[in-house]
């Protein structure tokens, strides 16, 4: 929700772009970075063309996961993917704390073989690198919450 002191704000520009403005569209929130009930502060950028007449800089949104839970599971699966020729991928990491967020009913009968944590290996080199996992839950309206990074040895096979 958008604080309702700011849901509306005057605005001035040419008869042409004025008729075209229904709304103001925010900056996209990536709610699977966000782990709790929040408030956050974003910047009002008008388009082109048109003025901000009420000197309202930026508003406070309220994120509230209502109806929603969270759960941790543990993911021993970690597979590598796109390895480059010649070279071989050691996670350090055999095993992986995920969070997961969704429905009551959906979120109790997940379980961790419905997760799966790949490692996009496209552009390593030999050596320490440390590479973003990428969670997939095979359960419509469930999603993993956060960032993961495991930490990987690139050598020579």
């Amino acid at each position: 929700t958008i604080d309702p002191q700011t849901q509306v704000i005057l605005v001035s520009g040419s008869d042409a772009l004025l008729a075209g403005l229904e709304k103001i569209e925010l900056d996209a929130i990536d709610l699977s970075m966000i782990p709790e009930d929040t408030e956050l502060t974003l910047p009002i950028v008008m388009p082109e063309g048109i003025t901000n007449e009420t000197g309202i800089q930026e508003v406070k949104v309220t994120v509230k996961f209502s109806k929603l839970v969270t759960k941790t599971l543990v993911i021993n699966d970690i597979k590598t993917v796109n390895v480059p020729d010649g070279l071989k991928v050691t996670s350090a990491a055999k095993r992986l704390e995920i969070t997961v967020r969704g429905p009551q009913a959906a979120v109790d009968k997940l379980t961790a073989e419905q997760v799966t944590v790949q490692l996009d290996c496209a552009n390593v080199q030999q050596g320490n690198v440390s590479l973003k996992a990428t969670v997939t839950v095979s359960v419509e309206s469930v999603g993993a919450v956060g960032v993961y990074n495991v930490t990987a040895t690139v050598d020579e096979k």
